[in-house]
């Protein structure tokens, strides 16, 4: 219902929203509605929702994105992309394969800028938000916007230690004595 509005009203709003992308005039490149964009429109809607999982990505917006602009505008711009991949990621149902076409993964980031001005800068923008720990990859390459409090870096490194551990099934049976007995 509500989804519903909001995605009708972006559609008719000639000030801000998809009407007024149309009424652009369009000179040598031919414009594209980025990710940024929708983050823009959307943003005071996703203000009102009370859910943790919505809190923690706009307290990472609220936290960074002035320092991210005063870097790069492009930077910032891609960096509201990942926050909205990162909200339609906690919130889709429907399996692994829908989970997967809205995941802030590397490919899903390059693909929301895919045929922008802004296609160019997405590599060197994951670089940065990561490097300066906005937002830390993951050992899997999603650029996940954490609720937890213990540092970014502390995290990754046990899920390393761990993912290293249990590279080989042969170790995972030598921790577990019972199920290495099952298999006998």
């Amino acid at each position: 219902g509500s989804a519903d509005r909001s995605i009708f009203k972006f559609l008719n709003d000639d000030r801000r929203g998809f009407l007024s992308f149309l009424s652009q005039e369009i000179n040598d490149e031919i414009p594209v509605i980025t990710a940024d964009y929708l983050w823009d429109y959307f943003f005071t809607e996703f203000e009102q929702y009370n859910s943790e999982q919505f809190l923690s990505v706009l307290s990472t917006f609220y936290r960074y994105t002035k320092e991210i602009e005063k870097v790069d505008k492009n930077h910032n711009a891609i960096f509201k992309g990942i926050l909205l991949l990162n909200l339609l990621y906690k919130m889709v149902s429907g399996g692994e394969i829908a989970h997967a076409l809205v995941s802030p993964s590397m490919e899903n980031i390059r693909s929301l800028f895919l045929g922008s001005h802004l296609g160019k800068s997405v590599d060197a923008a994951l670089d940065f938000i990561d490097k300066r720990e906005f937002i830390r990859k993951t050992p899997d390459n999603l650029f996940l916007v954490s609720s937890s409090t213990l540092p970014h870096r502390e995290i990754n490194d046990e899920k390393q230690k761990l993912i290293s551990i249990y590279d080989d099934i042969t170790k995972v049976l030598d921790f577990d004595s019972n199920s290495k007995i099952n298999l006998n």
